[in-house]
């Protein structure tokens, strides 16, 4: 439970900050600008 409160609260901050995120999708890094961002509900 911790670990996902604080992926929720380091996305939140990337997303007020106005950062994007790098994922790994489909076996690629790939960024996600700010607005595109989902914090997930703890």
């Amino acid at each position: 439970m911790a670990l996902k409160e604080a992926v929720a609260e380091a996305l939140a901050e990337h997303k007020r900050l106005g950062n994007p995120i790098a994922i790994w999708r489909n076996g690629k890094a790939v960024w996600i600008p700010p607005e595109e961002i989902v914090v997930p509900e703890i």
